[in-house]
């Protein structure tokens, strides 16, 4: 497929679906426009009817899905019919509109195949005014539904009599598709599975998106095993690629036909989950016998997947026939989808179609949530708001990126990334960065771990008063149960960027306004300590000699000294060597002029540029390793990415609003 120039027609593949009633001539009309019989089956050729699903090219850009008519088949048809870009809607003119139109018409419906065109067959079996009564129902038939507006067509697929122009009116609607299928990877749910000599296990069906190549490796979902692809045909031939909107038969390696079904989707790994829960909106037909019950055991047809789920409805009352609603459905089997897929609902017992609707969330976050929280959410991502849309992706799955809100969304990037900032700049949505990259999270959720971290504070500094905030990665543990792995320091950091906590160093948090309430003996003693290290230098006295200095039993010191390296104006290491700041940052500058001479610098030349010994040293060049400030090799150090990177002034004293004075 080439696209050229940007005012160039674009012939993109397309798919046609046939529909109507059993014996209504849908496989000779495409043996008539193709040259090829669909009926591939021995029993369908035996018994005259559809069963299964047949395929046929018009050319090699068209492709025909012929779909059985026959009621008992009905599933068959809307594993056809799901992945069609157009739909023939076939009547034929001696029965006119039968049970099996109207039902196939309403599967088109809710499948929302968007265009097609009204054929009537047989038309030498009958009177002229016969074929035009059959033309006129079934084009009244079409009034209000997908197919409102399609043109008519009376045809023999015998004498070929309307076939030509027919066949022109379907190369004239197929060169007016838009473009479909989402965003993201390979996707293809497979309704053929065969095994061919010399090839093994080959599946056919209709590529949704992306792109799928000879050798590319890809995941057969739901069970989740890796194949690769060995051949690719499309329109009966061997080519390189498939592209979204083209018919495949791809020959795999790696899974054996039997475990291989009808149903089970290709996809490019990662990019589906599979699933035993969706959230979904659901319409009702009106035809619909009953309304639609909480707990209603149906069949879903989803792709070309046929499964039996249990709805969870998400409404007070019952939906009613030709109403809609929301709905948590639970699957019996998992399987894969995506958003906004198209699915359709069969009563269980008696088996009729009795409605459809679109998935919301494919795969729902597991844990248990109210169902008026799942429904608001629903609600939320049905919206045609697009900002609310963004917003409720990231309430469903806290802390995404923009690549992951649009593979949610089924949309492109360049379209929910724009949408993505200005939830941003209305405080909808907070930024989070994390690594390389940015999350989001709603300021629900923010909201919700700021109380989180709230409470933990509270009961932290109700047991240690003196202690000027927690540590960071202490709380960023407690907080982890809540956070996506990963991002629970990010989001600290940022909330108090932001002003939501307070950070009395880049290693503790408090809460917001929490301040330490010192006596006047407790401050004259955290001067003279500060002092004492600071003489110290990078030979600070123990914590033993510390409180000798200041009286003060070795506890009593202790909880000063955590205060000074809580407030930034001290660095503990080892939780027994305590030194000043500004002796740190001053070593830190010597080692940069250092290094800016000199590669590589043994452990005992630094020793003596910092005139200290191997007790203090080792500890703090550890540190500096840490901070990324050096490098170690054996027993030289090279200077590390971060050791240029401005630092901040060490605070010379704790400003009065972090110190209030007690009598």
């Amino acid at each position: 497929m080439g696209i050229e120039a940007a005012n160039a027609p674009i012939h993109l593949p397309v798919i046609i679906g046939t529909a109507g009633h059993i014996d209504h001539g849908k496989s000779s009309l495409v043996r008539a426009l193709t040259g090829t019989d669909p009926d591939r089956l021995k029993e369908e050729k035996e018994r005259g009817i559809t069963i299964d699903l047949g395929f046929a090219f018009l050319d090699d850009r068209i492709a025909f899905i012929d779909v059985p008519g026959h009621e008992h088949f009905i599933k068959n048809m809307v594993a056809g019919a799901a992945t069609v870009d157009f739909a023939l809607l076939v009547v034929a003119a001696d029965d006119g509109v039968m049970p099996q139109t109207r039902e196939h018409l309403d599967i088109l419906n809710l499948l929302d195949v968007r265009g097609g065109l009204v054929v009537i067959t047989k038309a030498d079996m009958v009177d002229p005014s016969l074929a035009d009564m059959a033309r006129d129902e079934a084009m009244a038939l079409c009034k209000g539904t997908v197919l409102d507006g399609a043109s008519a067509h009376i045809v023999d697929s015998l004498s070929g009599k309307g076939i030509p122009a027919l066949r022109q009116a379907i190369v004239d609607l197929a060169a007016g598709k838009r473009v479909r299928g989402g965003t993201g990877g390979f996707r293809m749910p497979v309704d053929r599975v065969f095994t061919m000599k010399g090839f093994g296990t080959v599946v056919t069906g209709s590529v949704l998106s992306g792109t799928a190549r000879t050798d590319d490796r890809s995941m057969l979902l739901p069970d989740g095993t890796e194949v690769r692809i060995r051949g690719v045909q499309s329109h009966s031939r061997t080519v390189g690629q498939v592209v979204a909107g083209q018919r495949a038969a791809l020959n795999l390696v790696g899974v054996a036909v039997e475990d291989v079904r009808r149903g089970d989707v290709l996809a490019t790994a990662g990019t589906l989950e599979t699933t035993r829960r969706m959230l979904v909106r659901i319409d009702l037909l009106a035809s619909a016998p009953t309304p639609l019950e909480d707990r209603q055991r149906v069949h879903l047809h989803i792709g070309t997947a046929d499964l039996v789920a249990r709805v969870a409805l998400l409404e007070s009352a019952p939906i009613p026939p030709g109403g809609s609603g929301y709905a948590e459905l639970r699957l019996e089997s998992p399987t894969a989808s995506r958003r906004p897929d198209r699915f359709i609902l069969r009563r269980f017992s008696p088996v009729t179609t009795i409605g459809g609707g679109t998935v919301l969330d494919p795969a729902p976050p597991p844990g248990r949530r109210p169902r008026s929280v799942l429904r608001e959410l629903a609600v939320d991502l049905d919206s045609n708001d697009a900002g609310v849309q963004v917003v409720a992706v990231f309430e469903r799955k806290p802390f995404s990126t923009d690549a992951e809100a649009s593979a949610a969304l089924a949309q492109p990037l360049d379209d929910v990334a724009p949408r993505i900032l200005d939830r941003v700049a209305a405080g909808d949505l907070f930024a989070f960065p994390v690594g390389t990259g940015t999350r989001y999270a709603t300021a629900a959720r923010v909201q919700t771990l700021l109380q989180a971290a709230g409470a933990e504070l509270a009961a932290f500094h109700d047991k240690s008063p003196l202690r000027a905030g927690m540590s960071r990665s202490e709380l960023a543990s407690r907080l982890q149960r809540q956070l996506p792995e990963g991002t629970a320091a990010a989001f600290l950091d940022r909330v108090i960027a932001l002003g939501f906590l307070d950070g009395p160093s880049p290693r503790t948090v408090a809460a917001l306004g929490f301040e330490v309430r010192l006596t006047r003996k407790q401050r004259e003693a955290v001067a003279v300590l500060e002092r004492a290290l600071l003489d110290g230098a990078l030979m600070p006295p123990s914590v033993e000699d510390l409180a000798a200095v200041v009286d003060l039993p070795v506890k009593e010191a202790r909880v000063l000294l955590t205060f000074l390296a809580d407030t930034d104006r001290a660095l503990c290491l080892d939780g027994t060597l305590y030194f000043a700041i500004a002796p740190v940052h001053q070593a830190r500058q010597r080692l940069a002029d250092l290094f800016a001479v000199e590669a590589e610098v043994a452990t005992s030349r630094i020793r003596d540029v910092l005139g200290t010994t191997r007790k203090y040293l080792i500890p703090l060049l550890q540190h500096f390793d840490e901070l990324r400030w050096t490098v170690r090799h054996d027993d030289v150090r090279r200077a590390g990415p971060r050791l240029a990177e401005p630092s901040s002034c060490p605070r010379a004293a704790t400003p009065a609003s972090r110190e209030q004075e007690t009598p």
